[in-house]
């Protein structure tokens, strides 16, 4: 499992479609459809549904999953400004060194 698809799992839930997801996440819908026919194989069991009106809306497996994706892209996405904000540290504001 990659946060890579995890992130698709988010978009199509909460777009509710595949094709308003790739938009959002700038990806060509058959990566999309890829990733997530990937991550169900790798959980083993249906995460999308996709009904009549072409609204794509979860299981209760891709509920459960969604909610966790979120918590792990948030923290991702937290991490990675504490990161970028290491890169902006004045050093010469330090005291200097004896």
């Amino acid at each position: 499992m990659e946060l890579k698809q995890l992130e698709v799992l988010v978009a199509v839930i909460e777009e509710g479609s595949v094709d308003k997801a790739a938009e959002r996440i700038r990806r060509a819908e058959p990566a999309l459809s890829t990733a997530i026919r990937q991550l169900e194989q790798e959980v083993g069991t249906a995460l999308i549904e996709f009904s009549p009106v072409c609204r794509c809306l979860p299981t209760a497996a891709g509920e459960l999953l969604y909610h966790h994706a979120r918590g792990l892209l948030s923290q991702g996405g937290e991490a990675g400004l504490e990161y970028s904000d290491l890169g902006k540290v004045e050093f010469w504001n330090w005291p200097p060194m004896l």
